[in-house]
């Protein structure tokens, strides 16, 4: 393959050629961008003294201040003061003072002043059937597992 001879000049100039050296410091740099970064800032270490000044101060102030002196006198009264009685107002008739009209409010009454036994018994069922017995809750969950575990049917 055939090139051209003044692309082969260039070439061999090129080949020729070593770099230079630069005069470019890269630590130098970055040392002074981070200098010229910072600035002159002088508001933020002078606001830290002064709040150090006045927190010395209270400190010093609360350590000598003036203490509080605790003066017993003893005071003779001849005759106690005359108390003057407000004139009695009945009060208005309110929702607490009228009597219990309907069924609930007779047996809210009751509950509050008795407690549970305040209430009345409940009516026995009405197909004659009695109430199932109470069980503990452990053989209640027994009774109820197999039931559901042992439907009794065939398998």
């Amino acid at each position: 393959m055939e090139t051209d001879p003044e692309l082969r000049d260039l070439e061999g100039s090129l080949r020729n050629l070593s770099p230079a050296i630069g005069r470019f410091d890269r630590d130098a740099t970055l040392f002074e961008a981070g200098r010229a970064s910072v600035g002159r800032r002088r508001f933020a270490p002078a606001l830290a003294m002064v709040f150090a000044l006045v927190a010395t101060g209270e400190a010093v102030l609360l350590v000598n201040g003036p203490r509080e002196r605790l003066v017993e006198r003893i005071v003779v009264v001849e005759r106690p003061a005359e108390v003057v009685a407000p004139p009695s107002v009945e009060p208005p008739p309110s929702p607490r003072n009228r009597p219990a009209t309907t069924v609930y409010e007779r047996r809210l009454h009751d509950l509050v002043l008795h407690g549970l036994d305040g209430l009345p018994k409940p009516p026995p069922p009405a197909n004659g059937l009695r109430p199932p017995a109470r069980m503990e809750s452990s053989a209640l969950l027994r009774a109820e597992l197999d039931a559901m575990f042992n439907p009794g049917g065939p398998t």
